[in-house]
């Protein structure tokens, strides 16, 4: 497996799942009594958390560390990791 490469696209999955889960949060938050705005929301939510617990795993396989200590990675030096899988 190219652990480079899957992090890389692990964490841009993750930035969209991001935007996705802000822009969704953020159309709840305009109708709160929408139950389909919450389930769309919950759902992003939940692909954003997946595809975190997901990179942190391959992070960890990958530099050989806890998966505690990779996700404070990606939470903390996302920019800093994306340039090291660059080189």
């Amino acid at each position: 497996m190219n652990y480079k490469a899957e992090i890389k696209k692990s964490l841009e999955r993750l930035a969209y799942y991001e935007c996705l889960s802000a822009q969704k949060q953020e159309a709840w938050d305009a109708d709160p009594m929408n139950s389909d705005r919450e389930a769309a929301a919950d759902q992003a939510y939940e692909l954003e958390f997946n595809e975190y617990i997901f990179a942190a795993h391959l992070i960890s396989r990958f530099a050989g560390i806890g998966e505690k200590e990779a996700r404070a990675m990606i939470s903390k030096d996302r920019a800093k990791l994306t340039r090291i899988l660059s080189v």
